[in-house]
C-alpha cells in the first residue's frame, strides 16, 4: 500500500533474521513486496539473503462421499474451506471444523447427536443441513453469512397431553403453529412480566422472534402419557448478535431462549448480560402433576429446575442427575428476572455458544469439584424436592444475588436453606469452608406423617472426608446423613426452626428413668411421670414420641407437672420443657 514498514537495527541489537508481519486486512491477491537496505555506517557490510514467505495455507479440500480431496487428504482444519460434494453424516465421518463451507446441490450435510460441525465464517447451502436431536452446528465470526436453502433443526421432547414446554427457535421466521400443528391454536402463549401470566397469541400469524420465548401445549392428540414430540424448525439459522426486549415492571421474570442451532454457555450469556440481568435461570419441567394454577402469584407448584453459578438443582420429583448444567439446549426457553425496572435489550452472540452437552428442560456441572451437597426431603405422598448448598469461590454467608436463587413461587413441600429470613432453594456460601458452619433448614409440610432427609448427591469434600449431620433440635439428636437418610414426623404447615445443617457430631443427651441438670428433673412415681423445676415455673411441656410425633402438650404454669405413664407406649419419649427463661428437650425411656 506504498506506506513503507521500516525497522531500525543499531550496533546494539543486530540481528540474523529480521521478521516482518503483513496485516490480516492486506489483499493477498498478487501481493508484491519490496526490500530496500540502508546503511549509514562506513564499518558495516550488509547482505540480503534468504527471503521466505511463511503463513497459514488456506486450502479447499472437498468431500467426495467417501474421503476429503485436495491439497492433501487428512481432516479439514479451521484454516481450510470446505465443499460437500457427497453426503455427509457427523456419526459416521466424524466433527468437523472449517473455515467456510459449501453443500453443492443435491448433497446432505447431516449433523447427528451429540457432534458438532464448527464454521469460523460463511455457509453457503445450495444442498441440505439436518440438524438432529442434540447436534450443533456452529458458526463463530458474528458477521458470518448463510445463503442458499432454509436448514431442518430436529427438537425432540417426551410430552403427555396437556404438557406445556418453553420454547426458542433457532431459525428465522418459523411459524408457530405450523412447529405444533396439532396443538389447539389457543394454547399458544407469550409471557406476560407485568403481572406472570401467560398471554395467547395467534400462531398461525405470527412467527417466532429470536432469542424470545414461547410457551406451547403438547399436541391435543396426546394421550395421557408421555409420547415423544419431534419439533422441527425450518428456515435460515440464527447467527450473530442477537438481542431481545426485557422489562421489569413488576417481579422482572421474562420468558427469553436460546436463538441458535446450537447449545449456549449459561455463564457466558450471563456475563455480557450481567449489569441487566440477575444471576439465575428457571427452566419449566413436566415432572409434577398439572397445578391447578400454572401462573401468575397465586402459581403454586414446583415445576421449574433452577441455576446459578453456584450450580443448579432440579425440579420436585426430579433426581439430582437431571439437574440443569451451563449448555442450554438447542430449542429451551428459560425464564430470567431483569434487576432493574424499567426496559432493556439482553443480547446473545456466537461467543456464547458451545459443544459442551446439555438437556432438554433441564440443565451445569462444575468443573472444579467444591464442596457442595443437594439434599432431598421427601414426603408422605412420595414427591421430592431437593436443594443445594455450595461452598463455591465469590459467595459468603450472607445473601448474595449472584449465588443464592430463591424459588420462584412458594409451594407446598417446599424445602429450602434459611438466610436472613430468606428462603432459598441455591445457598453459596463461602469458599472458606469450617467444620463449625452451621446452615438452618426449613420446609411448608402440605400434611401431617413421615418425612424423609438425605443426601441426593455431594461433591468434593462432602463425597470423601467430610460427613454431613442433621441436628433435630426438637428432638435433640444429631444424624450423621453421609451414612444414611432421617426419617422423622411432622405435622402440617411451615417449620422453620427444627433443623440444621452442622458439620460435627454434636453430644444427645442419655436416656435414663431419671434424667437430671441442674434445675429440671423427669421421673417416674407409681403410674405418673413428672417433670419438676424447683427454681423456675414450667410453662410449657410437649411430649413427642420416638418418630417426633406431638402425642400431648401442656401449659402447667407451675413448678411441677405429672401426666399418667399409660398414655404412652413403652419407648422412648421425648419432653421438650420451656420454663420462663429457657428450653430444653429431654429423653425419657418408659419400662
Amino acid at each position: 500500500n506504498n506506506s513503507p514498514d521500516i525497522l531500525y537495527i543499531s550496533d546494539t541489537n543486530k540481528k540474523n533474521k529480521v521478521e516482518i508481519s503483513i496485516p490480516n486486512n492486506v489483499n493477498k491477491t498478487n501481493l508484491r513486496f519490496k526490500f530496500e537496505i540502508e546503511n549509514n555506517d562506513n564499518d558495516d557490510y550488509w547482505f540480503l539473503d534468504d527471503i521466505k514467505i511463511t503463513g497459514d495455507y488456506i486450502d479447499t479440500k472437498t468431500w467426495n462421499g467417501t474421503s476429503w480431496t485436495g491439497r492433501t487428504t487428512s481432516t479439514p482444519s479451521n484454516k481450510d474451506i470446505i465443499v460437500i460434494n457427497g453426503n455427509y453424516n457427523t456419526k459416521n465421518n466424524g466433527n468437523i471444523s472449517a473455515c467456510e463451507c459449501t453443500i453443492n446441490a443435491n448433497q446432505t450435510l447431516s449433523v447427528n447427536a451429540d457432534t458438532n460441525i464448527t464454521i469460523q465464517n460463511n455457509i453457503i447451502n445450495n444442498g441440505n443441513i439436518i440438524v438432529e436431536n442434540d447436534g450443533n452446528l456452529i458458526q463463530i465470526n458474528d458477521n458470518a453469512t448463510f445463503t442458499g436453502n432454509p436448514i431442518t433443526v430436529y427438537r425432540e421432547t417426551n410430552l403427555k397431553r396437556l404438557d406445556y414446554n418453553y420454547w426458542s427457535s433457532p431459525v428465522e421466521n418459523q411459524n408457530l403453529q405450523s412447529f405444533s400443528p396439532n396443538t389447539l391454536s389457543n394454547r399458544f402463549y407469550t409471557y406476560n412480566e407485568s403481572n406472570d401470566y401467560f398471554v395467547t397469541i395467534t400462531p398461525s400469524t405470527n412467527n417466532f422472534v429470536p432469542a424470545k420465548g414461547y410457551a406451547i401445549r403438547s399436541p391435543n392428540n396426546f394421550g395421557t402419557s408421555n409420547s415423544v414430540f419431534k419439533g422441527v424448525f425450518n428456515g435460515k439459522p440464527n447467527n450473530g448478535v442477537k438481542t431481545t426486549e426485557i422489562y421489569k415492571n413488576g417481579n422482572g421474570n421474562n420468558l427469553v431462549g436460546n436463538p441458535y442451532p446450537s447449545n449456549i454457555s449459561f455463564a457466558s450469556f450471563y456475563a455480557a448480560n450481567s449489569s441487566i440481568i440477575e444471576p439465575k435461570a428457571y427452566i419449566w419441567t413436566n415432572t409434577n402433576p398439572n397445578p391447578p394454577v400454572m401462573q401468575g402469584s397465586s402459581y403454586s407448584g414446583d415445576n421449574y429446575a433452577i441455576m446459578n453459578i453456584t450450580g443448579a438443582k432440579p425440579a420436585q420429583n426430579q433426581k439430582v442427575s437431571e439437574k440443569p448444567t451451563d449448555a442450554i439446549v438447542v430449542g429451551q426457553g428459560f425464564i430470567v428476572k431483569k434487576r432493574n425496572p424499567g426496559t432493556e435489550n439482553i443480547t446473545f452472540n456466537n461467543s456464547m455458544r458451545v459443544t459442551n452437552k446439555g438437556k432438554f428442560s433441564n440443565a451445569r456441572i462444575a468443573s472444579v469439584e467444591e464442596p457442595k451437597v443437594w439434599l432431598q426431603l421427601l414426603t408422605p405422598a412420595k414427591n421430592f424436592n431437593t436443594i443445594l448448598i455450595g461452598y463455591v469461590k465469590g459467595a459468603t454467608n450472607d445473601i448474595d444475588n449472584e449465588y443464592d436463587a430463591s424459588l420462584l413461587s412458594k409451594t407446598s413441600d417446599m424445602f429450602y436453606t434459611i438466610v436472613n429470613n430468606q428462603n432459598l432453594a441455591i445457598q453459596g456460601r463461602s469458599s472458606n469452608f469450617s467444620t463449625e458452619d452451621r446452615v438452618q433448614i426449613g420446609a411448608v409440610h402440605y400434611e401431617p406423617g413421615t418425612y424423609e432427609i438425605s443426601i441426593s448427591q455431594a461433591e468434593g469434600i462432602f463425597n470423601g472426608t467430610q460427613p454431613i449431620y442433621l441436628k433435630d433440635n426438637v428432638l435433640n439428636k444429631t444424624i450423621n446423613l453421609s451414612e444414611g437418610a432421617y426419617s422423622f414426623y411432622s405435622e402440617a404447615g411451615e417449620i422453620n426452626n427444627r433443623f440444621e445443617i452442622v458439620y460435627t457430631p454434636e453430644s444427645t443427651l442419655g436416656v435414663g428413668n431419671v434424667s437430671k441438670n441442674k434445675e429440671t428433673v423427669i421421673y417416674k412415681n407409681a403410674e405418673l411421670i413428672t417433670v419438676e423445676n424447683k427454681t423456675n415455673k414450667i410453662t410449657s411441656v410437649q411430649i413427642f414420641d420416638a418418630t417426633g410425633k406431638l402425642v400431648t402438650s401442656a401449659k402447667p404454669n407451675s413448678n411441677q407437672f405429672s401426666i399418667e405413664s399409660s398414655k404412652f407406649q413403652k419407648g422412648l419419649v421425648l419432653f421438650k420443657i420451656t420454663t420462663n427463661n429457657k428450653t430444653e428437650t429431654k429423653k425419657f425411656l418408659i419400662q
